[in-house]
């Protein structure tokens, strides 16, 4: 009996067509990180004088999104303005470099909760994406300067 009913149950599928399918990884987020009090807005735009990645006002343009994992995972920030461009720390500076999977520099860890949180650097977790003014840089994690919120 049980195999006539597994045997039916098996035809089915096959007759109506259905197959398994594994499920597809969980898709990027795509967020803007904007300092604590709202008024400025991770921006990236490639050749800007001075510095690739800063804050502007917020504007809710595509410079100012980038896609990423989600919390707590190794991801790219990949601008959502400059096609196949993503933040990488070189030194102490931050710019848009082409994406590359091999480039470590390139990971970040997005941590904390949205109203709070902070990008750390996946190549060298002491430091952190930091406000410098207009500017965006590199350093210690435990400074005001740190803290981003997603808008």
């Amino acid at each position: 009996m049980v195999r006539r009913i597994v045997g039916s149950a098996l035809a089915l599928v096959a007759s109506v067509g259905l197959s398994i399918v594994a499920a597809s990884p969980a898709s990027a987020a795509t967020n803007s990180f904007a300092t604590p009090s709202g008024t400025g807005c991770l921006d990236g735009y490639n050749n800007r004088p001075g510095s690739e990645v800063y804050t502007t006002g917020c504007n809710g343009g595509n410079f100012q999104r980038f896609n990423y994992l989600g919390f707590n995972r190794r991801t790219q920030l990949a601008s959502a303005g400059v096609a196949g461009h993503c933040i990488q720390s070189v030194a102490s500076a931050v710019k848009l470099e082409p994406c590359r999977s091999g480039t470590g520099t390139q990971f970040w860890l997005v941590q904390g909760r949205p109203g709070s949180l902070v990008i750390r650097s996946d190549a060298n977790p002491r430091v952190c994406l930091n406000r410098a003014g207009a500017n965006v840089d590199v350093g210690p994690c435990d400074l005001g300067v740190a803290a981003w919120v997603l808008r």
